[in-house]
C-alpha cells in the first residue's frame, strides 16, 4: 500500500467541485464578453510549493476545459505578508502558474493576495493560510464490514474528533490506499475508493460500515478549510438546478483562491 501525498490528496478533493460549479452558472459580475469568461482556480497549502494556480476561460458554460481555453502569458503577483513573489508559467502546462524559487514558505496565519491584469482589467483575490487541525483522534483503528449491509447497524462507528474552539470549517476524505483493494461485495462494479464530507463547523464525524466498499487500509485526511471554500461547496450541494450565481472570491472573475491545512490518520476495514 502507499499513502497519498498531500498534493495528490488536494487535487482529488477539489478536482470535481469547481468544474461542477462553473459549468452551471452565468456571469453577471463584470462587463466581459462571453468568449473571455475568466476563471481562476488557486489553492495554497502550508509547507508546500505554490503550484496549484490555474487560469482559463470558457466560451460557454458547458464547454470542457482544453488547451485552447487556457490563459497564457499572465504576470501573476502573489503577495504573502507584504512580500511580493512573481509566478512563472509552466512551459509544459500552459495556463498553470507556480513560484519557481525556494524562498517562499507558506505558514499558518500568512495573509496572501493574488493580482494580475487581463484584458485591461485587474483580477485579484485574498485568503489566509489556516493552521493544521489540532488533536485529531479516532475512537478505534479498525471497523468490521461484511457484504450483508456492509457491517450492519449494530457495529459501532469510528468516531473522528478534533478540537474546534473557533467553529472553523473542516472537511474529511478517507481513501482506500491498498494497491489492489478487495471489494466487500465483488458483485458490485466500479465502487468508489473514497468517502468524504462537506465542510462544516463541527468537531465530530462518524465512519460507519455501510460507507465503505473495500477491505484494507484507509488514509483519512482532515482538512481545515477557509470560509470561501465552504461557501463554494455549499453552492454545489444545495443548488440542484444551479440557476443562481455561485460563490466566488475572485474580484472581476470567477473561481476560487483559497488555502488548506490538514492532518492524517489511518484505519482498517476488516471482514466481520
Amino acid at each position: 500500500m502507499m499513502a497519498w501525498s498531500k498534493n495528490k490528496l488536494i487535487v482529488f478533493v477539489i478536482a470535481v467541485l469547481l468544474i461542477v460549479v462553473l459549468n452551471s452558472c452565468e456571469d453577471n459580475s463584470i462587463n466581459i464578453e462571453i468568449e473571455d469568461y475568466l476563471i481562476v482556480e488557486a489553492y495554497l497549502y502550508p509547507g508546500l510549493p505554490v503550484n496549484n494556480i490555474r487560469v482559463f476561460k470558457q466560451n460557454s458554460f458547458t464547454d470542457l476545459i482544453n488547451d485552447n481555453k487556457v490563459i497564457s502569458g499572465l504576470q501573476i503577483n502573489l503577495k504573502v505578508d507584504s512580500q511580493n513573489y512573481l509566478l512563472s508559467e509552466k512551459q509544459d502546462s500552459l495556463g498553470y502558474y507556480f513560484y519557481a524559487e525556494d524562498d517562499l514558505v507558506l505558514i499558518p496565519g500568512s495573509f496572501c493576495e493574488m493580482e494580475f491584469e487581463y484584458n485591461d482589467i485587474i483580477i485579484s483575490s485574498e485568503t489566509t493560510i489556516p493552521g493544521k487541525p489540532e488533536n485529531l483522534e479516532l475512537s478505534k483503528t479498525s471497523i468490521s464490514v461484511s457484504i450483508g449491509g456492509w457491517g450492519g447497524s449494530g457495529i459501532e462507528p469510528i468516531e473522528v474528533t478534533w478540537s474546534n474552539p473557533d467553529n472553523d470549517y473542516y472537511y474529511m476524505v478517507a481513501m482506500n490506499i491498498e494497491e489492489n483493494p478487495v471489494p466487500i461485495n465483488d458483485e458490485m462494479e466500479d465502487q468508489p475508493l473514497s468517502i468524504g464530507t462537506s465542510p462544516a463547523t463541527t468537531n465530530l464525524l462518524n465512519i460507519v460500515p455501510r460507507q465503505l466498499r473495500y477491505y484494507g487500509t484507509y488514509q483519512l485526511v482532515l482538512f481545515r478549510v477557509n470560509p470561501e471554500f465552504a461557501e463554494l461547496s455549499l453552492f454545489t450541494t444545495t443548488n440542484t438546478i444551479n440557476l443562481s450565481e455561485p460563490y466566488t472570491n475572485i474580484i472581476n472573475g470567477k473561481g476560487i483562491f483559497t488555502a488548506f491545512a490538514s492532518d492524517t490518520a489511518y484505519f482498517e476495514a476488516v471482514s466481520k
